[in-house]
């Protein structure tokens, strides 16, 4: 499909069996629409854009299952717990800038079911599913859910990256997500911006606290 610049390029799906929104934008993310189902985007400016969907553009792919292109220097982190679980994309890209990219970022949707976690990043205001930005040693992220409770967040996919560090500002617990996850325990009157995600080396956690 192509995207007139009146609408952001991305879209956005419902997921009934996470009980949350997938989304796509510049090869990230869940690309190909399940037969019979519908998609959200995003104007960005007042008035008629059409979108133009072509024969070509239809494909067998998703109707059972996902298929996505490899995309480097990509961070796929996944928040799970209560039976459902949420992902958000960080994605190192020259042509990408630290605020918001209509090519390159997509925005959050915020699932209403009770219980789903839901991460996100944050950058200039805006609340991100897919963040593109320029390499950065450190990604700020939130972590929300309407319900209390156990949950884990894990890196499904890393790309080539070195270095994927996960710091709960709340604990100080840092955790490599490239060898391990994390599992913490969550009330609804946290801070929803607990998280960084750090893409350098770090000390200790007491040598970072010091």
């Amino acid at each position: 499909a192509g995207f007139p610049a009146g609408v952001n390029a991305s879209i956005s799906y419902w997921d009934d069996v996470n009980q949350t929104y997938a989304v796509w934008a510049a090869g990230v993310g869940s690309q190909y629409i399940p037969p019979t189902q519908g998609f959200m985007v995003e104007v960005n400016t007042a008035g008629s854009h059409p979108i133009a969907v072509a024969n070509s553009d239809r494909t067998h792919m998703g109707a059972a299952m996902f298929y996505k292109q490899e995309v480097n220097d990509l961070v796929t982190l996944q928040a799970s717990g209560n039976g459902y679980a949420d992902k958000t994309y960080i994605r190192f890209h020259d042509e990408a800038t630290a605020g918001f990219d209509r090519v390159y970022d997509a925005h959050k949707l915020i699932s209403s079911t009770s219980g789903v976690p839901q991460i996100y990043t944050t950058i200039e205001g805006e609340v991100l599913a897919i963040n593109a930005l320029p390499a950065t040693p450190i990604v700020p992220m939130a972590f929300v859910s309407d319900a209390s409770g156990e949950f884990t967040i894990e890196a499904i996919e890393t790309s080539e990256f070195a270095n994927v560090v996960l710091e709960d500002r709340m604990t100080g617990e840092q955790t490599d997500l490239l060898t391990g996850t994390y599992t913490f325990n969550y009330n609804v009157n946290d801070d929803v911006d607990r998280f960084f995600v750090h893409f350098t080396p770090l000390g200790t956690p007491e040598l970072s606290a010091n």
